[in-house]
């Protein structure tokens, strides 16, 4: 089992700390360059690494996570029976997107809780992980 520590991406405190007069979560271009930096030391020589519960999911009704880290940007899909969010942040628009709209900053703490979550249970479940 290969383990991914996604704590390390310090995604939730560069966006936390981000500041954008809309209230639109993006970052600085500074926290912006340091944050693509970091994604691409730990992506390594990867160009994308996905983590996902999808073959966990024994029943349609339990829902599934597919997270995907990549040079671009991160990508957070969670489909549940009731409904199916995508969270998407990319370097080029520099813009939490959900469900193809920009969100404001009351999205952020969804996003990032959501990513805790799966980066606390990286080690005792049993994720499937995909490197390309």
């Amino acid at each position: 089992m290969n383990s991914v520590d996604l704590a390390q991406l310090q995604l939730s405190e560069k966006l936390l700390e981000s500041q954008h007069e809309s209230q639109k979560v993006s970052l600085s271009d500074a926290d912006l360059a340091e944050f693509k930096s970091d994604m691409n030391a730990f992506l390594g020589k990867h160009s994308e690494i996905m983590v996902s519960n999808k073959q966990q999911a024994q029943k349609k009704d339990n829902g599934f996570f597919v997270l995907t880290m990549s040079l671009s940007g991160i990508q957070l899909m969670h489909s549940s029976p009731l409904k199916k969010n995508i969270f998407e942040f990319s370097y080029q628009s520099n813009a939490l997107i959900l469900n193809n709209r920009a969100v404001e900053r009351s999205f952020l703490n969804s996003f990032t809780n959501k990513i805790k979550y799966i980066a606390n249970r990286m080690a005792s479940e049993d994720y499937q992980v995909i490197k390309r």
